[in-house]
């Protein structure tokens, strides 16, 4: 048979020895009453720590292409009219050889922004006759609308193959 307070009578509970009620109002088990308490909340702010991480991790992927430093893929690597204007802004003063934009590979948000282009290179040397090259090239966008060259770095697909390479 199960005991409930209220299946006790007053005059029941009034016969329950004192020594008894004394020991459930014992510091001891109060110490134990408080020590599950602090257990409990610091599963509940464990919980809610997990919860904020999880939310902030989503929060950052939902967000990647608007925050500062990484590069952002292009979603369609044509190089359209304004980005060939952009390019050709940025480019106009090389001399030696010159650069065809072949593909937009993405953007990295900066105080401005960088550009980076896959670019088929031509000498610009009349006569001279060169194996067809491609570059990637790098280019920065300030907040004024100037575009200046950060980098170009020559990109080998061969290098990148390495199918039949010894180990």
């Amino acid at each position: 048979m199960t005991w409930t307070s209220s299946s006790i009578s007053s005059e029941q509970r009034k016969k329950v020895p004192e020594k008894l009620r004394e020991l459930f109002r014992s510091p001891a088990s109060k110490e134990v009453q408080q020590k599950t308490l602090r257990k409990g909340r610091r599963n509940t702010m464990k919980k809610l720590i997990a919860l904020m991480l999880a939310l902030l991790l989503l929060f950052s992927i939902a967000s990647a292409e608007t925050l500062c430093g990484g590069w952002t893929p292009s979603e369609d690597p044509a190089v359209t009219e304004e980005l060939k204007a952009l390019f050709d802004k940025g480019t106009e003063a090389l001399t030696g050889a010159s650069y065809i934009p072949v593909a937009y590979l993405g953007s990295q948000v900066v105080a401005g922004r960088n550009h980076a282009f896959l670019c088929q290179m031509v000498t610009a040397y009349p006569g001279m006759e060169t194996e067809p090259a491609y570059a990637i090239v790098y280019l920065y966008e300030d907040l004024q609308g100037n575009v200046s060259i950060l980098n170009i770095a020559d990109f080998d697909i061969g290098a990148l193959c390495t199918y039949g390479a010894a180990e």
